[in-house]
């Protein structure tokens, strides 16, 4: 007969496997869930950007870092990372870094008023409101089902970084070490 006490170290050890796995492999980090993306493409997509009247695709983000930040306005982590999002974005404006939110939120006029009443993103934004299907190959691809996500996307087009839920201080170092990194 198995002791209480064997069966419990046996659960942990089981419970724990995945996260030692992930630790190991550098697919987890104490900043988020962080996936390496290999350089992959960023795949082919277009939306309407909410304050400048035009598109926003693929082709108009090459030349520079961007980071795509998938948030909503009823998700607290997403509200939780926002000074986050503000500092990198002040911090890094002129060292060619842009931020692109795109919020899954039906409603325009909820992210209006969120950015009105809480933080201002002085980003490009876009709001996909009932056109969840242009976002298809992004979320085909880089598997969103949480947010926020943030995907960092280099001068060529490369995915360099997918980090997946809260990040806080970790994340804006690495962005600033992908910034001072030499071409």
């Amino acid at each position: 007969m198995k002791s209480k006490k064997t069966d419990m170290n046996r659960y942990r050890a089981v419970a724990i496997l995945p996260v030692i796995l992930a630790l190991v492999t550098g697919s987890l980090t104490a900043a988020g869930m962080s996936d390496q993306a290999n350089k992959e493409k960023l795949p082919e997509f277009e939306l309407e950007l909410l304050d400048e009247q035009t598109t926003l695709t693929t082709d108009s983000l090459n030349g520079q870092y961007t980071i795509l930040y998938f948030w909503s306005v009823d998700c607290a982590i997403c509200e939780r990372e926002m000074p986050l999002m503000h500092d990198l974005y002040w911090q890094h404006e002129d060292q060619n870094l842009d931020i692109v939110s795109i919020s899954v939120d039906k409603s325009v006029k909820a992210v209006q008023e969120f950015r009105e009443r809480n933080y201002p993103m002085p980003w490009r934004n876009s709001v996909v409101g009932n056109e969840l299907e242009r976002l298809v190959p992004l979320v085909e691809q880089f598997d969103l089902d949480g947010f926020p996500v943030k995907i960092l996307v280099s001068p060529e087009g490369d995915v360099l970084d997918i980090t997946r839920g809260f990040s806080g201080a970790r994340y804006k170092e690495k962005i600033k070490g992908i910034l001072a990194a030499p071409a």
